[in-house]
């Protein structure tokens, strides 16, 4: 049936909602707009806001791209949507910012705003209403003397406040993850890999050409900065690094993150007699499981490209590795991706509190204190990488 504005919708574009439940839904979005994966844009806050609101009021029919990069980003009303699909790539860090949003605990009992796939129409989940208090009269009251109430406060009052204590002492899954680096004095080094850029050359003070210049892959530059920001407000000392001009020696004296896999010599060096590995076979890379070495069912094939060049992934994989090795001593941690994608999971993995209250949860016990490998796997969504998921853990 039409809406207010005459404009035909479905029940699923035009939702209505009581007067209570739009305010319910207007706060939770505030706070969504004011957490960090949102707090210090402009675009994907302005975005979200607007296709919300819009629903609100009953319009989700005029949710489109056109309207929307008119409205929202203000575009011409003839631009070209293949050719700018600014609509479209917002769309999908909106979808990861919110993943990442409802992956911090404590958000179970909140109201879910989610923009489904292949729609700018958001959806409003509500949490299930509290179970109801029983009926009084069902069930006797249970009858204490004043000797049995002495003698169950002497018990609970201690137990209460050791689990008080217990709960306020407890390390987070995140502290305990990030402890063998955080224990030493050393700053911590975040070593960035090279990739050589075809058709350029560096140039030498003699003003000489003599090798390919180096860049460093953009996944790897958003990695890093994400971890820089993650241990700087962890009170950590950070320096960074570039491969090739970190030697052995400096992993003895100082504990080391390592980003990139295939791009990063240092990575494959540590992990290469790992139970989990990087190989390749002619254009297919794939993650190793060296009690299975017969299987790859963690690979990404490099033949694929689209039009423009670029390979085709649906989905990528990476090894978070946090290890103490003999040739060093010093604990190192590797966010390692088959592909760019891949690492940066493992860098939003290894900072994020829910990711690792996961992995604890399914972890052996005492792995705080051992050696750890995780195999986890992104979802490629419209050229950006989903929430991580662990696939495999191995700790020794």
């Amino acid at each position: 049936m039409p809406n207010k504005e005459g404009v035909e919708c479905t029940a699923v574009e035009c939702p209505v909602f009581n007067p209570s439940e739009q305010e319910a839904i207007r706060r939770q979005l505030e706070r969504i707009l004011a957490s960090p994966p949102f707090r210090n844009s402009k675009r994907y806050p302005a975005l979200l806001h607007h296709l919300v609101e819009r629903t609100l009021e009953g319009r989700a029919a005029e949710l489109k791209e056109r309207l929307l990069g008119i409205e929202v980003f203000g575009r011409p009303p003839d631009y070209d949507t293949n050719s700018d699909p600014v609509v479209r790539t917002s769309a999908a860090e909106v979808r990861r910012r919110i993943a990442q949003y409802y992956h911090e605990s404590g958000r179970e009992n909140e109201i879910r705003i989610e923009l489904p796939l292949g729609s700018y129409v958001p959806e409003f989940h509500f949490p299930p209403d509290p179970a109801e208090p029983p009926v009084p009269g069902e069930q006797k009251p249970l009858r204490l003397t004043r000797r049995r109430l002495i003698a169950a406060g002497a018990v609970a009052i201690p137990v209460a406040a050791v689990a008080f204590l217990s709960r306020f002492h407890r390390q987070s899954a995140t502290d305990l993850f990030w402890q063998p680096l955080a224990s030493s004095n050393a700053p911590v080094s975040i070593c960035l890999a090279r990739t050589p850029l075809p058709g350029s050359l560096e140039v030498t003070e003699n003003g000489r050409p003599t090798e390919l210049a180096p860049i460093v892959a953009w996944a790897d530059v958003a990695t890093a900065i994400r971890l820089a920001g993650f241990l700087r407000g962890r009170g950590q000392e950070i320096q960074l690094k570039r491969d090739d001009r970190i030697s052995l020696e400096d992993f003895k004296n100082s504990p080391a993150v390592l980003i990139g896999a295939f791009n990063d010599p240092w990575t494959l060096l540590v992990t290469e007699n790992l139970r989990f590995n990087f190989q390749h076979q002619g254009r297919v890379r794939y993650i190793q499981d060296s009690h299975t070495p017969g299987e790859r069912r963690w690979s990404v094939d490099f033949s694929k490209h689209d039009h423009l060049g670029r390979v085709i992934l649906n989905r990528d994989y990476a090894i978070i590795s946090r290890l103490r090795t003999p040739r060093t001593g010093m604990p190192l941690i590797a966010a390692a991706g088959i592909y760019g994608f891949g690492t940066e999971a493992a860098g939003e993995f290894i900072t994020g509190e829910a990711y690792l209250e996961n992995f604890m949860r399914r972890a052996p016990a005492g792995w705080q204190d051992r050696n750890v490998q995780i195999v986890i796997s992104t979802e490629i969504i419209e050229d950006h990488a989903g929430p991580p998921r662990i696939e495999a853990i191995h700790v020794w």
